[in-house]
């Protein structure tokens, strides 16, 4: 029940009938003789023939997709006022007028039904204003046309708030309807009373002089339609205006088109609207709503008749499918191709007419014209727009990715790596520069385009493919492993081997392929390209086909030498900056440390891989600068930790080459002092293979690090040698179980055997055990269950800057370590 009042016809049928009962309590309560005898028959026929002439000669003023009438009808209401009883006037006008209404204007039974209603309680509510005026007074005219000409008044007035109630079921907005309705009636009302007063003066001393009616009539309704015209051309150059606004807001095609079919559906009282664009070749690239009914392509034989005719026309789907179109006869539907100077851009289809017509007309046809004008417009400069910014990202000659692009499409492909194994592949054609110089360029050209389709034959879901200039293109590859990485690319070089057709000639142009695997999720994708690029060169000049990125070859190029000078220049300006990883305890859920870990931003070539200028540092003797940059760094921030009130550790990584450095205890020590911090708040991580370069020199510098007070950690266990023998002579207090084996523990049962038996193995011996690599919540909770010590990871947080790191502490759900957690590192 309640949802079938939620619905507009049974609302507007609703108020329909609660007109019709307020009609009857008028009624009932009113004088139900005429105020003055003027032969009733006559006069009620008089009265009929003044009623059907208003209504046929009605004009309307549209709002949306309604309509609001006005007519002549005063006139004929106030003979009936005047000579006629209630009964019999209310009769004659809602037998009348709902005759006429159904015959000239084909409303819905709902509307006239309304209609009918409405003109009962009008024509009450007049009866009940005149008789309150002018009470039984027979004699004094002056007055009963005083009273007539307020009671028509009124009732016009409050008919107009009925009939926008009635639209505003339909069409919402209730006060913004009644405003823009009552300003055109509070106009056009009292001019009409007028002139049905001024019509029926004579009568009051003569009904025979009624004749004289006709001019004042005649007059007053050329102007009242004149000027309810010239309101309704207002609304519409208004309403043109917002249309205009709304489809040059936006430069997205599918903006454009969402606000062209919704506007011009309101303009144009439509109840169904779809807008189709096209491409030079006639194909659908945008489309917009439905109406059950659309072309498949500007080339669709059953739209012939629509597309070869005017730019707006009015059609009809036939029972059989078909299409017509018939331009004299008019239709519930209405197609308008959108073109400008440059040709047809697309089609606006619109069905379902509102309104005080239910079909499109001559006037609907030219402002369709318009609205088509203006929708082209835009969808020209959207168009240019689109075309601009896909020239911006695409190689012009295969439509692929350019250099920007690439990188940007792969940065973002990247952040939805998951579980898949990613790499760069770079292409390099062999001996293409003698295709060019021999066949001419615009052979190399279609070499490049059919190279292209090669590469793309190969592509799966989420893999990326670029053409970055010359004969050189990448793609982004996501395998389930590095094995499937390298059968693709071995399966992108056998395609190469496959001659390529052009005209009469089989030309075979092999490619050398690089391939740079994407070992974190963080690394900037400038430097796996930058790796890429350096295995392509090498593949290339070795003739080796294919090569995979490996360190060794990154030394031996002119690149690493120059990436050397940049990073010598970096230390010098201490230009390196060093994050922070947060540690959690995971028996307390407390912060208690973090890990220190370089960072360093190349002015070219952006973030660079700490494992490259690590290395790098190591090779050229800066290891100890770098070091030593990172200690500072790391400790003057621990000193401001505790200074805030957080009693937090961080750990250093040492080199090989850090352990070899016999004066590397004595600066920690100064550089502890000049910054009152404990050196228990200090560990040093270590990797297994760092021990074995100079036994006798690492364990000196290690016994002389455990004498200072600093931890020492064992990083990366498992991965190394993985001696006991280590364990039980070197001072470590603290195990670290490799990543490799954290991330697979809840998937591979022989690294979950590896992770419980290092966590059992350091306990037994006393150790702390942290494991690193926690990406989810699911590993962490399993690490708290196996009674692991301390985590850190992305899945907690991933490396921070400094400021970032005390805005994480401050926001984060976990408890941060304060004077009562000094207790841990005793």
């Amino acid at each position: 029940m309640i949802a079938a009042l939620r619905r507009p016809v049974v609302r507007v049928c609703l108020l329909a009938v609660g007109l019709i009962i307020g009609s009857t309590l008028l009624v009932a309560f009113g004088d139900s003789d005429p105020h003055l005898d003027g032969g009733t028959i006559w006069m009620a026929a008089l009265v009929a023939v003044g009623y059907a002439l208003a209504e046929r000669f009605v004009f309307h003023v549209e709002y949306r997709r309604e309509a609001v009438s006005f007519s002549m009808s005063e006139v004929p209401s106030a003979l009936a006022l005047v000579f006629l009883g209630p009964i019999p006037a209310i009769l004659i006008r809602v037998v009348v007028c709902v005759v006429v209404i159904r015959l000239a204007w084909k409303s819905p039974p709902f509307k006239l039904f309304f209609n009918a209603a409405l003109f009962a309680f009008e024509l009450a509510l007049a009866y009940t204003i005149v008789g309150a005026i002018n009470g039984a007074n027979e004699t004094d005219q002056v007055r009963l046309l005083l009273a007539v000409g307020i009671a028509l008044t009124v009732s016009t007035l409050v008919g107009t708030v009925l009939v926008t109630l009635a639209i505003a079921c339909f069409e919402g907005e209730v006060f913004s309807l009644i405003v823009a309705e009552v300003r055109t009636a509070v106009v056009v009302s009292p001019l009409v009373t007028m002139i049905a007063c001024v019509s029926i003066a004579p009568t009051l001393f003569r009904t025979e002089l009624v004749a004289l009616a006709a001019l004042p009539v005649v007059t007053g309704w050329f102007v009242v339609e004149r000027h309810g015209r010239l309101a309704q051309s207002y609304r519409d150059l208004r309403s043109l205006h917002g249309f205009s606004r709304a489809v040059s807001q936006s430069l997205q095609i599918d903006e454009i088109a969402e606000s062209a079919v919704a506007e011009s559906m309101r303009l144009m009282r439509a109840s169904g609207g779809m807008i189709q664009i096209w491409d030079e070749a006639g194909n659908v690239i945008v489309e917009h709503g439905d109406i059950g009914h659309a072309p498949s392509s500007r080339r669709d034989p059953v739209w012939a008749a629509v597309f070869d005719s005017d730019r707006a026309t009015p059609f009809s789907i036939e029972s059989d499918g078909s299409v017509s179109v018939d331009p004299k006869r008019a239709h519930g539907s209405i197609a308008v191709l959108l073109s400008d100077g440059d040709g047809e851009i697309g089609l606006l289809l619109l069905t379902g007419r509102g309104g005080a017509s239910e079909t499109f007309g001559t006037a609907e046809l030219s402002q369709a014209r318009t609205l088509g004008d203006q929708a082209a417009a835009s969808f020209r400069r959207a168009l240019l727009h689109a075309e601009m910014e896909y020239a911006a990202l695409h190689d012009r000659l295969t439509g692929e990715y350019n250099r920007g692009a690439f990188e940007k499409v792969v940065t973002d492909r990247l952040a939805e790596l998951g579980a898949r194994r990613a790499a760069v592949l770079m292409f390099d054609l062999n001996r293409f520069k003698e295709v060019n110089d021999t066949l001419g360029h615009h052979v190399g050209d279609r070499v490049l385009i059919q190279f292209a389709d090669r590469l793309r034959k190969r592509l799966e879901p989420g893999d990326v493919l670029g053409r970055f200039g010359g004969d050189e293109f990448a793609m982004l590859v996501r395998r389930a492993d590095d094995d499937a990485v390298k059968r693709c690319a071995e399966q992108i070089l056998s395609d190469s081997l496959v001659a390529m057709k052009l005209d009469d000639l089989d030309v075979v142009v092999t490619t050398s392929v690089g391939v740079a695997f994407v070992d974190a999720i963080d690394d900037p994708v400038a430097e796996v390209m930058r790796r890429a690029d350096l295995a392509m060169f090498t593949a290339k000049r070795e003739r080796t086909a294919v090569e995979i990125y490996r360190e060794e070859i990154d030394r031996r190029t002119p690149a690493r030498l120059s990436l050397l000078g940049s990073l010598r220049k970096s230390l010098e300006a201490e230009e390196l900056t060093v994050h922070f990883q947060p540690k959690v305890d995971l028996v307390t859920s407390t912060v208690i440390g973090a890990e220190a870990l370089a960072r360093w931003q190349h002015p070219v070539h952006g973030w660079v891989s700490p494992a490259d200028f690590i290395q790098l540092a190591e090779e050229s003797g800066l290891i100890k600068q770098l070091t030593d940059q990172i200690l500072t760094s790391s400790v003057r921030t621990l000193s401001g930790w505790h200074a805030a009130g957080h009693l937090l550790s961080v750990a250093v990584n040492l080199s090989t080459h850090d352990l070899l450095d016999e004066g590397l205890p004595k600066r920690i020590a100064n550089l502890l002092e000049r910054y009152e911090v404990e050196a228990r708040f200090l560990t040093l991580e270590i990797t297994e293979s760092a021990l074995l370069a100079d036994t006798p020199r690492t364990k000196g510098t290690i016994e002389r690090l455990d004498q200072l007070g600093v931890r020492m950690s064992l990083d990366d266990f498992g991965t190394g040698y993985s001696s006991l023998g280590y364990l039980r002579r070197l001072p470590v207090a603290e195990l670290k179980v490799d990543q490799s084996f954290v991330k697979n523990l809840l998937l591979d049962e022989q690294d979950a055997v590896i992770v419980k038996s290092t966590i059992d193995l350091g306990h037994n011996l006393g150790l702390q055990v942290v494991a690193e690599g926690i990406e989810n919540m699911p590993i962490l909770t399993r690490l708290q269950e196996l009674g692991c010590d301390i985590a850190q990871g992305y899945g907690i947080s991933r490396p921070l800057a400094p400021e970032q790191f005390g805005t994480w502490l401050a926001t984060t759900d976990y408890a941060v370590a304060g004077s009562s957690s000094s207790s841990l590192w005793a």
